[in-house]
């Protein structure tokens, strides 16, 4: 990662909070690499005094990850806040409608339970959510709809889980975030690559040849596993609804609809979204 681009992307990041009358930002630190780099694009594009960042655990969450916010944050003289949530959770989890309830309700149960919190102390600061979903997971949808995936912006959702650890070097993040297995940490021993079935680099590589180089699917089934290929295709599309605002019923011909996100011309039909270029190679 150059200077150029990371210099682009502090700039993004100013530019908006100047737009949005803000000059401060809270974030949700996890102890992983994607918070880590987001909140050093906060803190060099804001400084580190308009940044209040917080550690949002619950009992099942690993101590390694509280070390390693807590590391970071004293390395760049972060303010970290932690607020626990297993009392509130267990409120909720405990009740009898919630007695079969599955880890993954758990887990998303949490997240967005997390960002609730980080809205609310948002609005005590007068300040903006800042995002930390990466552009592998959002393509792929490995997140939770209205959780993690909900932000007022987002300086990583351009860059792939490759270019995240590129970031994380440049801004010199401790290197026990950098070495340590990507986790959401919902559940113990809760790994993204066992939960994907895939490393994140073959994931990577398979997206950068179908959306920056646009391979058509004789070319990327020469270059990668078939199976990689269908389950990631079968992933991607299936979770095509998370990557969409909640959709806008139309009740009038216009030249131009803005529906899920893109915006139709009634006279030229022909561009595409991400969806499209997945579907052409199925």
């Amino acid at each position: 990662m150059d200077d150029k681009s990371v210099s682009k992307i502090i700039e993004s990041f100013k530019s908006y909070f100047k737009t949005a009358g803000k000059d401060s930002a809270v974030i949700g630190l996890s102890g992983g690499i994607d918070s880590a780099v987001a909140t050093m694009i906060a803190i060099e594009a804001l400084s580190v005094s308009n940044v209040k960042a917080f550690f949002l655990p619950y009992k099942l969450s690993s101590d390694k990850s509280r070390v390693d916010a807590e590391a970071f944050a004293d390395k760049f003289n972060l303010d970290l806040s932690i607020i626990d949530l297993t009392d509130i959770a267990d409120q909720y989890f405990k009740l009898d409608i919630n007695k079969n309830i599955s880890k993954l309700r758990v887990g998303n149960c949490l997240s967005r339970l997390r960002m609730n919190i980080l809205f609310d102390k948002a609005a005590e600061h007068n300040a903006l959510v800042v995002g930390t979903s990466n552009k592998t997971e959002i393509i792929l949808g490995y997140g939770t709809l209205y959780g993690d995936s909900a932000s007022s912006i987002n300086p990583v959702g351009d860059l792939y889980k490759f270019e995240i650890y590129e970031l994380a070097k440049y801004f010199d993040i401790p290197v026990s975030i950098i070495d340590k297995e990507p986790t959401a940490d919902l559940w113990e021993n809760q790994t993204d690559e066992d939960e994907l079935g895939f490393s994140y680099e073959d994931i990577d590589k398979l997206l950068y040849s179908i959306l920056n180089e646009r391979l058509d699917r004789k070319s990327i089934l020469e270059k990668f596993d078939k199976k990689l290929v269908d389950d990631i295709l079968k992933r991607v599309m299936n979770n095509a609804f998370k990557r969409k605002v909640p959709f806008i019923c139309n009740m009038r011909d216009t030249e131009s609809i803005v529906m899920n996100c893109e915006v139709i011309d009634s006279k030229n039909k022909n561009s595409k979204n991400i969806d499209e270029i997945f579907r052409s190679i199925q």
